[in-house]
């Protein structure tokens, strides 16, 4: 007897690079691509748009990304 079991490919986690909060519009860069609520991307539709996190559903599923931190450099050295 032969057990077959399939599933969804796993996708590229997601990259938050940075949140746009505006009076209109709230976008969100993510993997270097300018989103808005609605749009989808690797299968995750953006569902919400925070200062700091984006909110994605996919599958019924909803996933919180952080903006990363980026490490500012001074001369050379990190602050």
């Amino acid at each position: 007897r032969v057990s077959v079991r399939t599933e969804e490919p796993a996708s590229d986690p997601l990259e938050l690079q940075a949140t746009m909060i505006g009076t209109v519009n709230k976008l969100a860069n993510v993997d270097g691509r300018i989103l808005k609520p609605g749009d989808e991307i690797q299968g995750h539709v953006l569902v919400a748009v925070h200062e700091r996190y984006a909110v994605f559903r996919r599958n019924g599923k909803d996933t919180t990304v952080y903006v990363k931190p980026q490490l500012a450099e001074t001369n050379g050295r990190e602050r």
